[in-house]
């Protein structure tokens, strides 16, 4: 999906402001939720790692607690339980739903 699509979504332009880049994010995320290949994708950028853009639907910090997170559990000796990623949150929910009342769009639940 995203390559079918604007790729910019998915990375900070230079000198991006904080409104702009939560926007961004929030609608690169979107893509993400209905992407078939969302759990590949964010497994390939934890693996070399990828240190820019939108990954599997995750930010760059948000990938680096998920590599911490399983980086503790490989030192337990204990596998790291793969959950469900909650994408976006609910102000990234906003954004979205304020954007395609602008386009007069749907956005999916």
């Amino acid at each position: 999906m995203c390559q079918s699509g604007d790729a910019t979504v998915f990375f900070a332009p230079d000198s991006e402001r904080i409104r702009e880049r939560e926007k961004r994010e929030a609608l690169a995320k979107r893509v993400c939720e209905e992407c078939p290949v969302r759990q590949q994708c964010l497994e390939h950028a934890l693996a070399l790692p990828e240190q820019f853009g939108i990954w599997g639907g995750l930010t760059e910090m948000e990938r680096a607690e998920e590599a911490r997170r399983r980086r503790g559990a490989a030192t337990t000796g204990r596998a790291p339980v793969v959950v469900p990623i909650r994408i976006g949150s609910q102000r990234d929910r906003g954004f979205a739903d304020a954007q395609a009342a602008r386009e007069g769009t749907e956005v999916a639940a």
